[in-house]
């Protein structure tokens, strides 16, 4: 399993691919999935659905699940 964090939201990728996709999913409450061919499209879509995530929490008026990293 690996992390990506972009914007203080993170997912996480399963190592294995599945119907020869990567996959992974946010650390959000809800579901939000995001796939890709290769690492590189991957990470786009990654970043492609964080955006849409925090832009679905402003039209909502709720505060996205921010990761906040303990020092």
């Amino acid at each position: 399993m690996k992390l990506l964090m972009y914007k203080n939201i993170v997912g996480v990728v399963e190592d294995e691919k599945i119907e020869e996709k990567y996959c992974g999913k946010l650390l959000i409450e809800g579901v939000a999935c995001f796939y890709g061919s290769t690492k590189k499209e991957l990470i786009e879509d990654f970043k492609q659905i964080v955006n849409d995530y925090l832009e679905f929490c402003k039209i909502d008026n709720k505060e996205p699940d921010l990761v906040e990293i303990i020092k």
